[in-house]
């Protein structure tokens, strides 16, 4: 009998691995979609919603005086913006404009700068991605229609890094429905300040970005407030992030700090962001404590409690401070001055500073030179092992403050 070739041994694996059609295949438009303006829908992701000037960007305009020009300018983008929504439709559309593109850059994928997203989640499932796709660079218009599977949820994150998004709409079939998706675990969003590595500079499409990776791990609605060479600890910006009512506040700045920034801003900010954050967490004051473990490991990154304290009733909202993201295992003095930031606020009153933590850089990142586009900015492979990390640490800390309201 004759050996079957390599070609046909490898279309015959291809063909058990492969299903015979997908839910996320182009569509062929065959009925009219009924298509409903994205300002008119949730958005998730939005620190203020209905006080911007627009539904895609991220700062309303009473802050333009207020914060450095270089991040109130990077704020008109709609980084971390998504709709979630679950319909029984056949085919799902999506179609956007934009009054202007960003210039190319030599270290992101297209889809970084100007793609949107869409992701899927059978009930009961988990997320897998379908497609992503950018617009014409002509007509700076972009339209995507896919086969769809009745009763899946739907998942369309919005463009990284396109300024001013002028439209955004959302076509399903006539007659079908387009329902609320399932709540999130914690009905308060995470807010993430931070860097271009926050905001997901070297992703190769917005599902890529860290904080979108942890966002649908945690089952939690994510903030990104990411500012490429621009997160430097400001006052102005932490009075910004008190204004979210969030579940956490996470600082992760290190990359865009020098020694004197840090030694002039840091402790300031954290002081400042605690003081304004008067947000009341779930838990009640006549409560009992919750006992969580001193710290909590995941791939070498240590999430940290002060020595011998549980996490004990706080009105302040938890706030997580992060080293910076290295490849080299060993962490960067900006995390050293950090962590001595963490330790004496921790020291100075433990129950005070009971809902302050803070994460490691070491381990976000795999020990690899392949983690990162230059060293410093990891790429997919590098992002897809950060966001298990953070998710990690932020089920450690939002659930364990979550768990004692449920049983208070």
């Amino acid at each position: 009998m004759k050996a079957p070739s390599l070609s046909r041994l490898f279309q015959a694996l291809c063909a058990l691995a492969l299903p015979s059609a997908s839910p996320c295949a182009l569509a062929v438009q065959t009925a009219n979609l009924l298509w409903r303006d994205g300002a008119t829908l949730d958005i998730e992701g939005r620190g203020f919603p209905g006080l911007t000037s627009s539904p895609y960007v991220r700062i309303p305009d009473k802050w333009k005086d207020a914060i450095p020009e270089g991040v109130w300018r990077n704020s008109r983008t709609s980084m971390g913006m998504c709709f979630r929504f679950v319909t029984d439709s056949p085919t799902v559309g999506v179609r956007w404009s934009a009054a202007a593109l960003p210039p190319p850059h030599p270290q992101m994928a297209p889809g970084g700068q100007t793609g949107i997203d869409i992701y899927r989640r059978a009930p009961g499932g988990e997320w897998s991605h379908c497609r992503m796709a950018t617009p014409d660079p002509k007509t700076r218009r972009g339209e995507l229609l896919l086969d769809w599977t009745p009763g899946d949820e739907c998942l369309v994150y919005l463009p990284m890094r396109i300024p001013n998004l002028a439209s955004f709409e959302i076509g399903v079939a006539e007659g079908s429905s387009f329902d609320p998706p399932p709540p999130h675990a914690v009905a308060k969003p995470v807010v993430h300040y931070g860097t271009s590595i926050v905001h997901g500079s070297r992703a190769s499409r917005p599902g890529m970005a860290f904080p979108a990776i942890y966002s649908r791990l945690a089952d939690v609605e994510v903030v990104n407030l990411g500012f490429p060479g621009l997160g430097k600890m400001e006052l102005p910006m932490a009075d910004l992030l008190a204004e979210i009512d969030a579940s956490l506040y996470i600082v992760d700045c290190d990359w865009n700090m020098e020694a004197e920034e840090q030694q002039e801003r840091y402790e300031d900010f954290v002081r400042r962001l605690r003081e304004k954050s008067t947000h009341v967490c779930p838990a009640q004051p006549d409560g009992a404590a919750l006992e969580v473990p001193e710290s909590a490991q995941h791939d070498g990154a240590a999430l940290q409690a002060a020595p011998g304290v549980g996490f004990a009733h706080s009105a302040a909202t938890p706030i997580l401070l992060c080293g910076g993201c290295t490849e080299t295992g060993v962490a960067r003095p900006q995390e050293v001055f950090a962590k001595g930031v963490y330790d004496k606020l921790k020291a100075e009153d433990p129950q005070k500073w009971a809902n302050l933590h803070f994460l490691s850089g070491v381990g976000q990142l795999p020990v690899s030179s392949d983690a990162t586009t230059d060293h410093i900015h990891p790429n997919d492979y590098g992002l897809a092992h950060m966001g298990p990390v953070y998710a990690e640490a932020v089920k450690h800390i939002i659930f364990a403050n979550h768990n004692k309201g449920n049983e208070q």
